[in-house]
């Protein structure tokens, strides 16, 4: 491959990313033709209607761009398009990009309400709004949000605003402040789910309102269980297990979170992120302090 083009592959996406010099495409367009025919020796069958090109050409005086064929069809050059996810524009601007979250959030925000209806705990709402909205408000951030107008941020910052009234807690801003850097320590348990205390983590629940009912049940399920390894057709003797989760039980990760619920960061500037074992502690650092 020309030391110009670059290939970016992710599954079943894959993008040829070309330099332009001297309004030189030659070398551009040969790595398509090798592309195209590799595909075709490999039993591979691109759809040229689904591919596009897009032209990023920041020079004044600009030029007509000649499109590309492949198999003798040619590829339409667009604006905008998305990528793994993002809105890119050939302005590389992102109010595209912004809207696109801001619409798909909003959206999510009604059962965030509905949630706080039917009166669920401000713990569980956070952790709602964690897995459902702000991954979406933080996907690709570092590629798009330093260059977002005052405008995107205040539609982004007002959306964390929104979900802080709903649920009725304090949230990350998404707000960026210039001359800070951050620090973020990954933690790992060890045998995380295996040291639940089920009576600790009912008084935990009790605490944020979880019904009484449904604390008992959860320490019934998590007390006296009779364990055994079958292999084949051998079946070990049974054990009697009081303390843990179940491995691989669709309760463990949600009883660990709420397990980890009380642990919160008493600084502003420092956030605790944790989604059932993995946690970060992510710290604004300013004036180095």
């Amino acid at each position: 491959m020309h030391s110009s083009k670059h290939i970016v592959k992710f599954a079943d996406d894959t993008t040829m990313v070309g330099l332009i010099s001297k309004n030189d495409e030659s070398a551009y367009r040969e790595e398509v033709q090798r592309l195209t025919a590799w595909c075709r020796a490999n039993n591979l069958s691109l759809n040229v209607d689904k591919t596009k090109e897009m032209v990023v050409d920041f020079r004044r005086a600009q030029s007509d761009h000649s499109p590309l064929f492949i198999d003798g069809s040619p590829v339409e050059i667009v604006k905008s398009t998305k990528f793994l996810g993002v809105h890119l524009v050939e302005n590389f601007t992102w109010s595209l990009n912004t809207s696109s979250i801001s619409k798909k959030v909003r959206q999510r925000l009604y059962f965030l309400r509905r949630l706080r209806k039917a009166h669920l705990p401000p713990p569980i709402l956070t952790m709602f709004y964690r897995r459902t909205i702000e991954s979406v408000l933080s996907s690709c951030i570092t590629a798009w949000f330093g260059n977002c107008t005052a405008s995107d941020r205040k539609t982004l910052q007002r959306i964390v605003k929104t979900a802080e009234k709903i649920i009725g807690v304090s949230l990350p801003s998404i707000t960026d402040t210039p001359g800070n850097y951050a620090r973020i320590l990954f933690v790992d348990f060890s045998s995380a789910f295996n040291t639940i205390i089920p009576d600790l983590l009912q008084t935990k629940l009790i605490k944020i309102s979880v019904p009484t009912l449904i604390c008992q049940w959860i320490t019934n399920f998590l007390t006296v269980r009779q364990q055994q390894v079958r292999v084949w057709k051998l079946t070990s003797g049974s054990l009697t297990i009081s303390t843990d989760t179940p491995q691989g039980c669709i309760w463990s990760p949600l009883l660990f979170s709420l397990y980890m619920n009380d642990s919160t960061a008493t600084d502003p500037s420092v956030k605790l992120l944790k989604f059932a074992d993995d946690t970060m502690v992510i710290g604004l650092i300013s004036n180095g302090d």
